[in-house]
């Protein structure tokens, strides 16, 4: 969905006090996969993640569950989107196996909002 992906850029261009001054690309990806798990908040409760201030930048408990997905050889990670209503999907490109997949299919400059 584009306009997660829009709002994550723009919340991590917001940190800095300028905005780039080169072109940035929104990608659109064909993606297949094998291993993947999907985590949503519900799944994330008991791992101790929470809705409520899910949106915070306090990334150490989900880069623990992110490692150890990781560690465990899955190809990817769905969960939901801190900043829209969506989900992201992470993608371990060295766990990938031969028919697995990432392609660019598309590309367009990135629009900043007003």
């Amino acid at each position: 969905m584009p306009e997660g992906a829009i709002a994550e850029f723009e919340a991590f261009w917001s940190l800095f006090e300028q905005r780039p001054d080169r072109q940035a690309l929104n990608w659109k990806l064909r993606v297949r996969l094998e291993r993947v798990v999907e985590l949503d908040f519900q799944a994330l409760a008991p791992l101790r993640v929470a809705r409520s201030n899910y949106g915070e930048r306090v990334y150490s408990r989900t880069q623990e569950i992110s490692d150890a997905i990781n560690y465990l050889g899955y190809d990817g990670l769905i969960v939901p989107c801190a900043r829209y209503e969506c989900r992201n999907l992470i993608i371990y490109t060295q766990n990938m196996a031969g028919n697995c997949m990432v392609e660019e299919e598309d590309s367009k400059e990135f629009e900043w909002s007003a």
